[in-house]
């Protein structure tokens, strides 16, 4: 079954700047905070890979993320009508478990430990951990707000392009579910691994 998504009526050329304007911007901000740069980054690579190879693959020594994720999340919420919140008793399926978060913060400043260590600078821990963290609140937010009944999402997320293009680039996730658009985020990185599949644009 093959559903595209039209979610605005902007041109290529519109499209393309865009992503010109978002590129100069994310490029401004890493010239100013080098850390914040790399940390988003870094963190889009943690998601990608947490999400395809944990969430969407079965390992036997950690069930819990798959399940949690790909049997209950994925099975509730598809790419039809049922892809936004049709019982509220499902709510608590949509975000991941408390502790997720800051379980993610910490393990992610473990492979950073060895850049600290050669630039006698362990504050990067910190500030690398603090910003994966806040990735992950945005991850949350973002994507407890794309499985909401449109009614209920806030004006600001059904007015700017940038949250409808990645809402429906989710949903498209939800439809390819073990192949494509792991980033919710930054999509960096299904734009690296070949993961990306974009919304058609009307």
């Amino acid at each position: 079954e093959r559903i595209e998504y039209i979610i605005c009526k902007d041109s290529k050329h519109t499209e393309q700047m865009r992503t010109a304007i978002y590129t100069v911007a994310f490029i401004t901000l890493t010239i100013i905070f080098p850390w914040i740069g790399f940390s988003i980054i870094y963190a889009s690579f943690l998601e990608w890979n947490l999400h395809k190879h944990l969430m969407h693959t079965k390992r036997k020594w950690f069930e819990y993320p798959f399940k949690a994720h790909a049997v209950v999340h994925h099975q509730i919420f598809k790419a039809d009508d049922t892809y936004h919140l049709q019982n509220d008793e499902d709510k608590h399926t949509i975000p991941m478990a408390w502790w997720n978060g800051p379980a993610l913060a910490l393990v992610s400043t473990l492979p950073i430990l060895i850049i600290a260590f050669f630039l006698n600078d362990y504050s990067i821990c910190l500030k690398v951990g603090i910003s994966v963290y806040g990735y992950y609140v945005v991850y949350e937010s973002m994507h407890f707000l794309m499985h909401l009944p449109v009614e209920k999402q806030p004006w600001w997320f059904k007015k700017f392009h940038v949250f409808r293009d990645l809402d429906a680039r989710h949903r498209l996730h939800h439809l390819h579910m073990n192949t494509k658009n792991f980033n919710v985020v930054v999509w960096f990185w299904d734009w690296i691994f070949g993961t990306l599949q974009k919304p058609e644009l009307g």
